[in-house]
This record gives C-alpha cells, sequence and structure tokens, in this order.
C-alpha cells in the first residue's frame, strides 16, 4: 500500500462527536476512543465524547489530556453541533434521536464502528434493527474477520457502505526511537491472559539473561497504558491485538501469540492471514514453552530485518492519521432513511435499555470487585490467626518440652530425693 493524496484530509473546521458505552476500563474500543478524541482535539475544530458512564481509571486519563467528556442519556447534545458522529456500540444520545425523528435535510455524517468478531460480546454487534442502514454513511470493522461475521448475521440485505479500521496506532508510536543495547535483551508481555506457556517461555528467557517487562492483568504484572516510551525500551513484544500496531509502526519485533495461540514473528507467509484475524491469535497452533523460547531467540534478527523491509507500507496502514484520512475521505451522507414514530419510540427504548446494561454490568462489576477484596481481607486475616495460633502451639510446646527437660534432669531428681522427707513429715503431722 502506497501513500496517496486519498491519506490526509483537512479537519480544521470539522466538529467531531464519538460515543461510547461506559469510560471506564483501559479495553478495546475505550482506548480507540481516547487515542481518536486525541488526535482530533489536537487537529480537528472541537472533539466531545458521549457516554452513558464515566469513571476510573480511564476517567482521569481523559481529564488530563483535556478530552470533553457528556456523560448521561438525556445530556443536550444536538445534531447541528457536529459534522461527525463517530458511534460505538451504536449509543446515541436521546436529544438526537427525537432531533432525528424530525428527518432534517441536514445532519452530521455518521460512521459506526464493530470491534470484535465474537458473537458473546453483544455490544459490539449492531443489536439495534435497521439503525446503520438508515443512518450509517460508513461502517467499519477492525478486522476481515469481524466483518465478515457480522454481515453474515445482521446485513444479508442491505450492507451499510464498509471499511477496515484496523485498530490503527497513532502517530506517536511512528516516531519513536528505540533505546537498545548489546549487552542486555529486554522483552516486554503484554497481555490480560496469558497463557501458561508463554508465562513458562517467559521464566526460559530470563534464565537466559533477559530482562522481561510484565505489562496487563496477570499476576506479577504492572497494569499501565501501553505508550511509545515503554515499546521503545524493548528488543521484542509478547502480544496481540491492538499492541501489534503498535509495534509495527514503530519498528519494534513483535510476536503474535497468547491464549488463543499464534504465529509468533510476522513474515510474508502468515502476515495476511494474522491481519484479517485481528491479530488475534486465532487460526494458528499452540505452541510449546519451548518453541516460543527458541523462536524468540532464533527468529529476533530476521524478524526486525522484515519490519525493516516494510516499514513504510506498515506506517500507511496502520498510522491513525492515514486510516483516519481514508475513512473520512469515503463517509457517504447519512440520509439513507426517514425515523418515523414508532422507529423512533423503538430506538429510544433501545438506548435506555443499553444505557441500563451498561450500569448494571459495571455495578455488578463493583460488587464482585467489593466481594474479591473482602475475601482478600478474610484470608488474610485467617492466615494472621493461623500464623498465631501456630505461634503459640510452637511457645506451648517449647515450654512443654522445658518442663520435661527439668523433670528428666539429675538437679530434678536430687532435688525431688532431698524433699521427699519432708513430705512424709507433713503427712505423719497432719
Amino acid at each position: 500500500m502506497k501513500s496517496s493524496e486519498a491519506d490526509t484530509v483537512e479537519l480544521r473546521n470539522s466538529r467531531f462527536l464519538i460515543t461510547q458505552s461506559q469510560l471506564r476500563y483501559f479495553g478495546g474500543s475505550e482506548v480507540t476512543t481516547l487515542e481518536l478524541a486525541q488526535y482530533l482535539n489536537a487537529n480537528a475544530k472541537s472533539v466531545s465524547v458521549f457516554t452513558y458512564q464515566f469513571d476510573e481509571p480511564i476517567k482521569t486519563v481523559f481529564e488530563s489530556v483535556g478530552i470533553d467528556v457528556i456523560v448521561g442519556l438525556d445530556a443536550d447534545v444536538h445534531l447541528a453541533d457536529y459534522d461527525y458522529v463517530w458511534v460505538h456500540h451504536q449509543v446515541l444520545p436521546l436529544q438526537m434521536v427525537l432531533e432525528l425523528a424530525e428527518n432534517p435535510t441536514s445532519k452530521p455524517k455518521f460512521i459506526f464502528m464493530h470491534m470484535s468478531a465474537m458473537k458473546t460480546n453483544s455490544f459490539e454487534r449492531p443489536y439495534i434493527f435497521q439503525l446503520e442502514q438508515k443512518l450509517s454513511g460508513r461502517t467499519l470493522y477492525n478486522s476481515l474477520e469481524t466483518k465478515s461475521s457480522i454481515e453474515a448475521d445482521y446485513f444479508q440485505t442491505i450492507s451499510p457502505p464498509s471499511s477496515i479500521y484496523p485498530n490503527p496506532a497513532p502517530v506517536e508510536f511512528a516516531e519513536l526511537e528505540p533505546i537498545r543495547t548489546e549487552t542486555r535483551r529486554i522483552i516486554a508481555l503484554i497481555s490480560n491472559h496469558p497463557p501458561v506457556e508463554v508465562l513458562e517461555a517467559l521464566t526460559l528467557l530470563e534464565h537466559a539473561g533477559w530482562h522481561a517487562l510484565r505489562v496487563g492483568m496477570y499476576q506479577g504484572a504492572q497494569v499501565d497504558r501501553v505508550t511509545p516510551g515503554l515499546l521503545a525500551q524493548c528488543d521484542v513484544v509478547i502480544s496481540i491485538g491492538k499492541t501489534v500496531q503498535y509495534c509495527l509502526v514503530g519498528g519494534i519485533p513483535i510476536y503474535v501469540y497468547d491464549h488463543f495461540g499464534g504465529p509468533g514473528y510476522l513474515n510474508d507467509g502468515n502476515f495476511k492471514l494474522a491481519e484479517e484475524l485481528n491479530f488475534s491469535g486465532r487460526g494458528f497452533r499452540k505452541k510449546s514453552a519451548k518453541d516460543i523460547f527458541e523462536e524468540i531467540v532464533s527468529g529476533l534478527s530476521s524478524s526486525r530485518e522484515w519490519q525493516q523491509e516494510h516499514q513504510v507500507e506498515l506506517n500507511v496502514k496502520f498510522r491513525l492519521d492515514k486510516v483516519l484520512a481514508r475513512v473520512l475521505n469515503r463517509v457517504d451522507e447519512s440520509n439513507h432513511g426517514n425515523f418515523d414514530p414508532d422507529y423512533v419510540s423503538y430506538l429510544i427504548a433501545a438506548q435506555r435499555i443499553a444505557a441500563d446494561q451498561i450500569r448494571g454490568t459495571l455495578e455488578r462489576d463493583d460488587l464482585q470487585r467489593a466481594l474479591a477484596e473482602t475475601r482478600e481481607e478474610s484470608q488474610k486475616e485467617l492466615h494472621s490467626l493461623h500464623a498465631r495460633l501456630a505461634k503459640s502451639e510452637q511457645l506451648t510446646e517449647s515450654r512443654e518440652n522445658e518442663i520435661n527437660e527439668i523433670h528428666g534432669s539429675a538437679t530434678w531428681r536430687i532435688g525431688r530425693a532431698m524433699l521427699s522427707p519432708l513430705r512424709l513429715l507433713r503427712k505423719s503431722a497432719a
């Protein structure tokens, strides 16, 4: 893929709204929203993010970079205030729905985004009947796998115009300067669910003198956002999903593997399939810890050479600014269908159900977290009680041993013998 005029777009006069069901965790769509909003905040006229729920830990990040976040289904959000509405999870503010009911002749261009092929991930499916057929100027999928799955299940008759939005990496990753030393190799395992064989391979690498960075949600790992600074210090990264694009545009060798398996280092033979499956690791076999260890060590040089050879192409394909320009240059006018009163009532009900579902899910997460914390504290307290009981038992046993030693000593026996006549005299006197 070569760069072209389609890779650039004028944003200075454009106003954007991005919608998202919740902003709390550092999940795939949340980070996509954050990165897109940051880029637009720096390059467009304005950008706001609308969401049902806004909370820590991601809240601090949005606030620290100055992103305007609008919270609540009934917020005062109007069609006329935006040129583009970028929709995740089919979320729309109710005020916008009511204005759509008036079937205005002029309205923003709507872009819908889907980020998972997994059928169990219901919020990534087009669950609101005909919404995208009526409104979408372009529907985006993060991979060909996601596009094929959703179109087969939901858009058999009429498909909205579509493009692949391949989890592009912010420009900062393309500008990172790798920091490498000849004296020590550094590898990062970035994952929320690393399989046993990867953890064992990481231990083997450490035994071989490598330094390992552990990032993600697993035991012994640091929960942190993946940044250019983190990747710059790495010789290799083990990961899947969005981290792959970070590494590809940054020139960092990436070993693609996780709980689904994976191809390992990318090359001309496996890249196409890995990309179609969103660099998830699906479509490839599982490997042993020994195989992973040996492949990482022996394949590092060839992986680095492959990425250097394809660096320009990879940047065009996966850099956020270039991908976004191609999308915006192809968005159709969003005037495909009318919003009659019955459909508007249905759409409002669907939005309320979705908002309630998100709130209920987050409340359940809070309860589960509180329960886990209570259980952990109880286990700590129980462990402390067991330790105190064991210490008390050891002390008792020590005292008993001392008493037994005294009873068995010559001094004790002599003392008893000397006191025996006195005890006999006492008994006689009694």
